[in-house]
């Protein structure tokens, strides 16, 4: 299992090529790694930075949470990309329909929100959210909530 570290570039024209400095007016930036830590593999890579000309300040505490992002986004994309890779299942895709509440519920929780975020977005307790998300599991036969979003995503 490996973790790895956003890259801090402070001064963008001294460390990237030049026409990307002048093109995107890069001041400064930081390249948030998304990887598979139990292959310890990086997949890809999300590039953040403060807009044109401006420069890019960085708190040693963002790191704990661009490292999350970056490991959550890496397992969510593998599996995506391993069920891309296997044909699909037909009979899976027709035996499940979704409510549209239960889709925007998969799809906040795609979006990394918690229980109680989709509650608030919602309209809804959290325990009404909680057994949306557990009938939601059960019908597609997974075992969390990034393998909901994931069958959601193969499903269409």
């Amino acid at each position: 299992m490996k973790n790895f570290q956003p890259i801090y570039i402070p001064v963008a024209e001294k460390d990237l090529p030049e026409k990307y400095v002048k093109k995107f007016e890069l001041s400064s930036l930081i390249i948030v790694p998304i990887y598979v830590p139990e292959e310890g593999k990086i997949i890809g890579g999300v590039v953040l930075d403060q807009g044109p000309g401006n420069h890019f300040t960085v708190d040693t505490s963002l790191y704990p949470a661009l490292m999350k992002f970056g490991q959550s986004s890496g397992e969510l994309l593998s599996k995506f990309i391993q069920a891309e890779i296997k044909q699909p299942n037909l009979s899976e895709k027709s035996s499940v329909t979704l409510s549209p509440r239960e889709t925007e519920i998969i799809k906040l929780l795609a979006d990394g929100a918690s229980t109680a975020e989709a509650a608030l977005k919602l309209y809804l307790s959290a325990f009404t959210v909680r057994d949306y998300i557990s009938n939601i599991m059960k019908r597609l036969n997974a075992q969390n909530r990034t393998e909901v979003a994931v069958k959601a995503i193969r499903m269409g």
